[in-house]
């Protein structure tokens, strides 16, 4: 089983947090976690984009031939 570095920290500010070491808004205990999968969100959209990209691409690369 795999457990992430963001998991990691978070857990440990969890830690921290639960034993007053730290005084931070459980929001940026947390931030580990949503700021990774904001990352995640971010490149899974740049794929889509690209491949949205090339699939045009391709369409039009076809259209051409065809009017040939």
């Amino acid at each position: 089983m795999k457990t992430s570095f963001a998991t990691l920290l978070t857990v440990a500010f969890i830690v921290l947090k639960l034993t007053n070491y730290i005084t931070w808004s459980w929001l940026w205990v947390f931030s580990p976690l949503w700021i990774s999968a904001i990352i995640v969100v971010i490149f899974l959209g740049a794929a889509l984009l690209l491949q949205r990209k090339e699939k045009r691409k391709s369409i039009e690369q076809i259209k051409e031939r065809l009017k040939l």
